[in-house]
């Protein structure tokens, strides 16, 4: 009760603090002031514009003043005026206007407020007027790793994933990545800190993946990686699987396919061997109803026919409107404590960001099953109130959990909070409490955790510390760990970064002795990192070295009688990375490589010193690509539990992967094989996977899958004499064939077709000739709808309302349309699109004759016109620092800049560039002079 009390007060204090001070005033405001449009979609390097409008109600004239602090004057191209007069019953609009550059606008839903202060006393006046800007187009960033699947290492029951995120973006990105729906079974260990990520920067984020030594769990997981930004909007979603190599009996049958399309249900068969056959339902969808009504479903039926049972697993319904939701089934959510399992959800919405969500569950992954029998989950109830707070997330939350099998209890209040400092400068507090009960004695334990976030970026610097503590018998997430991370950034021009970088990673949990005289000691390690780092781009090369200090501690968790200790080991080592990345519309690939000088180190199963190398790479084209890891020596001390019969420590993979699509995009077919060597267990895996999907009329589709490895190994056995060895090898096989059915479209059944190809014009003719070939892997946007190019340059819109459209490139990689593409779609249409390759102007505005000028320059904003050999114009403007830049097809461009009516004159306001040598970059600056003010010089 105490605790429900507590809830109440904050959240009648949060909606207080919302209610604006004018709804308590005993009178309406006699002079009103307010934006014409309360919210604005923008589009980065575009100008956008609103309206003032004020109204005079009382009286007497009014003289108003603006504030100093008023943001909606601060960057504008057109200004609101310092002083406003307006006679008695008056009302007058004063117009503002911006440009959405990286000066004006930083953060994707951002507001402008003006303050204007009342000369007149005796005359009360509205406190403020606000409008906000919404981003069109934020989904600019992508996450991938070098392979869809990755296997567990024997022995070690771990593996590295290297995530790699792109910005391609016109903006900076901030963001912080979570991993969801990991399985009780798996713990990932890496770099979970909040990143901000420059236009067209990329950045590689190691994870580690763990099967925990004692889980029950099934040796097949697959685990969701969110990219969201401070309000806790997705930015990116990617979807990894991690098995053993040893386990593939449910490759198919424990994760749901990402890859079914929304609204569609499946029936499937699979065939594991001659002893195991299974029938699969599948069915996953969002219906958007009506007066803000939203449906979700997801099912996950198998029925297993040997042994005459279903599992129905990862399976909900969840509706909401604007102000309650509920879901039923498996829920996945991350409140500072694993939710996973099965159970309701009950939200009401405050307003369209915050909310108040309960939850009673029991964390089981299997909504029911007639085939595994577990031991007792825990069940659990929690609360948790989200919020917005100045665009950021913050949360407030209750978790209690009664372990049967245990006996245990738990109890978890956590908090955190969110502050804007300022524009880019941000800081987040944590704080939680636990206590921990026995149920059959009396012991207790009682635990505290508190974290700080903070980042500014100013002057090209950007700064970051995340700090976390939390102590051993924490019953969060983060159970007993300290870990900081602190880094600076600083970014030129050119383009190139300079970095630093101490981490610090110290794992103890603890855990209350268990029944039956065992204690268990856990996984407990540190990790400590010193960093440098440098980048540079050469073109289409993006080049990254970071020297670093790594030192490392272990003890190795296992049960034990009596919690006996096991030894712990250390190490330190001099390392460095090296990464290599290009991007072209053809062919891209990146390096990650790490090699390092082990100095010291005290286990018994490595010498000392010695060196070790750990290598990705992947190369991907239009047709086909192949991804590769090796490994010579441990990395992580973890590494060495792997080493059997003092075997050398080494590990090679590579795998070629290909896709395509034949008989005009109705078939599309995934081939990717692999082979792994494990040499500390002297293990040979080769494994091939595949899948095909044609589509048929009326939304009908046939998909199979296919999955086939072989495993060898050479085993060691006593003798009379030494050592002998045995060989053993055995493969297994996986086919699964269903047909499926989309109802997605069934209410837009009289929509019209667009198809898009897009080609390489590379005599810019706009006709596609023999020799040029189609563009794949392109991003095309028409209204809030996207899809991808594929192998023959097709992308296709069905469906679509008769209208008119304007299609975009998101993602163009370096390619341009000469012309808009606008459409007339009032029938099925196909269209081939000619792009060019881009090649890179740019400039700056060179203020002249500064001597006699008191206040800088505008340099935002000017309107530049390239204007072709054939008369096509192409336009930009320039930013706060009066740069710009033109991405313009090869030919002779005629550069020109708009003057008349402007507070500026240009010197060389005309200019001619040959753009059709081969060089990806341009220079072209203007002289600058500002004629704001003309000063008249006298000698006396």
């Amino acid at each position: 009760m105490l605790l429900k009390g507590i809830l109440t007060i904050v959240i009648l204090l949060y909606a207080m603090a919302l209610v604006p001070t004018y709804l308590y005033a005993q009178e309406p405001p006699e002079l009103i002031y307010a934006f014409e449009k309360d919210t604005i979609i923008i589009q980065p390097g575009k100008t956008f514009s609103n309206k003032l409008v004020v109204k005079n109600h009382s009286k007497q004239s009014v003289l108003l003043k603006m504030e100093p602090a008023s943001k909606a004057s601060h960057n504008a191209l057109i200004a609101l005026p310092d002083t406003i007069r307006i006679s008695p019953g008056e009302q007058k609009a004063f117009p503002v206007k911006y440009l959405a550059d990286k000066k004006t606008i930083v953060e994707n839903l951002q507001h402008f407020g003006v303050h204007l202060k009342v000369m007149n006393h005796n005359v009360k006046a509205a406190s403020a007027a606000y409008f906000y800007t919404q981003l069109a187009d934020i989904r600019t960033l992508t996450l991938q790793t070098e392979q869809p699947v990755y296997f567990l290492q024997p022995t070690s029951n771990q593996t590295q994933l290297m995530l790699n995120c792109v910005n391609s973006g016109l903006i900076p990105l901030s963001f912080r990545l979570i991993l969801s729906e990991v399985p009780e079974g798996l713990e990932f260990i890496g770099e979970q800190m909040n990143m901000t990520l420059p236009p067209g920067g990329r950045q590689l984020v190691p994870f580690t993946a763990r099967k925990k030594t004692d889980s029950r769990q099934a040796s097949d997981f697959s685990v969701t990686i969110q990219a969201v930004d401070a309000s806790g909007q997705q930015l990116a979603v990617y979807r990894v699987r991690v098995q053993s190599v040893n386990s593939v009996s449910s490759f198919f049958s424990n994760a749901p396919f990402a890859q079914t399309p929304n609204n569609t249900a499946a029936f499937r068969y699979l065939s594991l061997n001659q002893y195991n056959e299974i029938y699969q339902m599948q069915a996953n969808g969002q219906l958007n109803m009506a007066n803000n009504h939203n449906l979700n479903y997801r099912l996950n039926l198998d029925y297993y026919q040997q042994l005459g049972g279903v599992n129905l697993y990862d399976t909900y319904l969840s509706y909401r409107n604007r102000q309650f939701g509920v879901k039923l089934g498996n829920i996945y959510e991350n409140l500072d404590y694993a939710l996973s399992g099965r159970g309701a959800r009950a939200s009401y919405y405050l307003n369209d960001v915050d909310r108040i969500s309960v939850y009673a569950l029991q964390n089981n992954y299997m909504l029911a099953s007639q085939i595994f029998n577990d031991l007792p989950n825990e069940n659990i109830l929690a609360a948790n109130y989200n919020f917005l707070r100045d665009g950021q997330e913050g949360r407030l939350t209750y978790v209690h959990s009664h372990q049967s099998f245990n006996a245990l209890n738990s109890h978890q209040v956590s908090t955190a909070i969110p502050f804007k400092l300022g524009e880019q400068h941000n800081l987040r507090i944590e704080a939680g409490y636990s206590q921990e009960t026995f149920t059959d004695t009396p012991s207790t334990k009682r635990a505290v955790a508190g974290g700080v976030d903070y980042s500014i970026t100013r002057n090209g610097y950007q700064f970051s510390t995340n700090n976390y503590y939390s102590s051993p018998y924490f019953t969060g997430l983060r159970r007993g760990i300290l870990q900081s991370d602190t880094r600076i950034l600083k970014t030129t021009e050119s383009g190139q970064t300079y970095s630093a970088r101490v981490s610090l990673l110290n794992n103890r949990p603890s855990y209350q002795g268990r029944r039956y005289g065992y204690g268990y000691l856990p996984f407990q390690n540190s990790i400590y990192v010193y960093e440098l780092g440098y980048s540079m781009s050469l073109g289409s090369f993006r080049l990254e070295v970071k020297p670093y200090l790594m030192q490392q501690r272990l003890r190795n968790g296992t049960y034990s009688p009596n919690g006996a200790s096991q030894p712990r080991w250390k190490s330190a080592a001099i390392r460095s990375q090296l990464n290599l990345s290009y991007a072209a519309p053809v062919h891209s690939f990146y390096l990650h490589a790490d090699y390092g000088y082990v100095y010291e180190s005290t286990t018994p199963m490595a010498p000392d010193p010695y060196h070790s190398l750990r290598v990705n790479g992947s190369y991907i084209n239009p047709l086909f690509g192949v991804s590769t890891y090796i490994q010579i020596n441990p990395y992580y001390l973890s590494d060495l539990f792997a080493n059997a019969n003092d075997a050398a420590y080494r590990l090679y993979s590579i795998g070629p992967n290909t896709n395509f699509t034949i008989f005009k995009n109705k078939l599309q077919v995934q081939l990717a094989a692999m082979y792994n060597y494990y040499g500390f267990t002297n293990t040979h895996n080769y494994s091939v996977n595949g899948s095909a999907r044609w589509q048929l009329k009326g939304n009908w589709a046939i998909a199979t899958d296919v999955f086939y490895t072989v495993m060898k190994m050479r085993t060691a056995v006593p003798a009379e004499v030494g050592f002998s060895y045995i060989r053993s090898s055995f493969d297994t096989r996986q086919i699964r064939i269903g047909i499926e059915k989309q109802f997605a479209a069934m209410h837009a059944s009289n929509g019209k077709k667009l198809r898009l190809i897009y080609y390489g014009d590379m005599n810019n003719n706009g006709n596609r000739d023999e020799d040029e070939s189609y563009i794949a892997d392109l991003m095309v946007k028409m209204n809030d709808q996207t899809a991808v190019t594929d192998n023959s340059g097709q992308a296709e819109f069905q469906h679509m309302p008769i209208g008119n459209y304007t299609v975009d490139l998101v993602s163009t990689k370096g390619w341009i349309s000469t012309e808009p593409v606008s459409i007339v779609l009032n029938k099925n249409k196909t269209i081939e699109v000619p792009l060019t390759q881009t090649r890179m102007l740019q400039g700056r505005m060179q203020v002249m004759g500064k001597n006699y000028q008191s206040t800088a320059p505008l340099l935002s904003g000017i309107r530049l016109i390239a204007t072709d050999s054939q008369g096509r114009q192409h336009q930009t403007l320039t930013d706060q620092e009066g740069k710009y830049t033109f991405y313009l097809a090869p030919d002779i461009y005629k550069i020109t800049i708009e003057t008349e009516d402007m507070p500026f004159s240009i010197e060389n306001k005309v200019e001619q560039i040959n753009m059709n040598a081969a060089q990806e970059k341009y220079i072209l600056d203007f002289k600058y002079r500002d004629q704001r003010r003309k000063v008249g010089i006298k000698k006396f």
